[in-house]
């Protein structure tokens, strides 16, 4: 896994693949963070596979004018529209909305401490 490290601080994502709860105590090692050594890189040169034109196809049609500001420079639409293209593999391809699934079950763990009930409400965002 690579992470970004910063302030003596980084974010990990935990997956919980076992069938049972796991509780992670607060101050327990997870992990153990090393600099990277550039000589354990490999690259990939051989690009043929066909997948490269597919994707290629699939940016030309991507209509990016749609996500952008009319306050956007010309110079700033172009890079805009370069970036978009580039990533267009992460935007959903189909007219239906995609509404986030919230139904996953999860649990808390307080310790000694009562859960916490109180209803949603809104925060100023100022």
């Amino acid at each position: 896994m690579v992470s970004t490290y910063r302030n003596g601080k980084s974010d990990v994502w935990v997956a919980n693949l076992q069938s049972r709860n796991q509780i992670i105590p607060r101050g327990i090692c997870i992990g153990q963070a090393e600099p990277l050594n550039e000589g354990h890189l490999c690259v990939i040169s051989d690009t043929s596979g066909g997948l490269d034109d597919q994707q290629k196809t699939l940016e030309s049609q991507m209509n990016c004018s749609l996500m952008m500001s009319p306050e956007l420079s010309e110079k700033q639409r172009n890079k805009l529209s370069e970036l978009l293209r580039k990533f267009s593999g992460l935007f959903t391809k189909t007219e239906k909305l995609t509404a986030a699934k919230t139904n996953g079950k999860h649990k808390i763990y307080t310790g000694d401490h009562a859960p916490i009930n109180q209803r949603a409400y809104r925060v100023s965002p100022t």
